[in-house]
């Protein structure tokens, strides 16, 4: 079963179809699996993707957190919002990140996925709920590839930022999806607006 995951690992894994591979009822499955392996299925199927993400991005510098990310089963998220009647074409979401790739290590960059909810939504063990702080923000539409919107962000700050009159607050920045993603799917093409928070010089 250990290798059957390691061979699918940028796939959907779920407890079902993997107990259906092993011969086990989902819920025996699970209780040999950590058993055997130490940990819950989850758990597991997580550390090989960031180990191996990890791997990728130390490997080849040129490729983005976000690349590399949906390369390897990080893609996931729309199988939860289906699951929970959120549907991509009519739920905003964000993409928030708390670290500059150009100075924090690939590897260590922290970055959000998120989508709005309700207020009366109660989280799972799959997600947790925070508050995007209010305010200022600067705003560009962007339209392109994962691989090119580190350099769209770079624009921002070296080509608008320093004559704007404005300076980045001191919150994070984010991206911004509305609607369906993809403008040309098979090139990777989307769309998303980049949001800088500024605040007056």
């Amino acid at each position: 079963m250990v290798d059957h995951i390691h061979a699918h690992l940028a796939e959907e894994l779920l407890l079902v179809a993997l107990a259906r591979v092993a011969a086990f009822s989902p819920f025996h499955f699970h209780r040999v699996f950590r058993a055997v392996t130490g940990e819950t299925l989850f758990a597991f199927i997580q550390r090989l993707r960031l180990e191996r993400s990890a791997g990728v991005l130390l490997a080849a510098s040129d490729l983005s957190v976000l690349e590399v990310a949906l390369d390897h089963g990080f893609a996931s998220a729309a199988t939860w919002m289906r699951a929970r009647g959120f549907h991509q074409d009519a739920t905003i979401r964000l993409g928030v990140a708390h670290d500059d790739p150009a100075i924090t290590p690939a590897e260590k960059c922290r970055y959000d996925a998120c989508l709005a909810v309700p207020e009366d939504f109660q989280p799972d063990r799959w997600v947790n709920v925070t508050e995007i702080p209010g305010g200022k923000y600067a705003v560009w539409e962007f339209t392109g590839t994962a691989h090119d919107i580190q350099a769209a962000w770079d624009r921002v700050f070296s080509a608008w930022l320093p004559n704007s009159g404005y300076q980045p607050d001191d919150r994070p920045c984010f991206e911004v999806y509305r609607g369906g993603l993809d403008v040309d799917a098979k090139a990777g093409i989307f769309r998303c607006e980049l949001c800088l928070p500024v605040k007056a010089l």
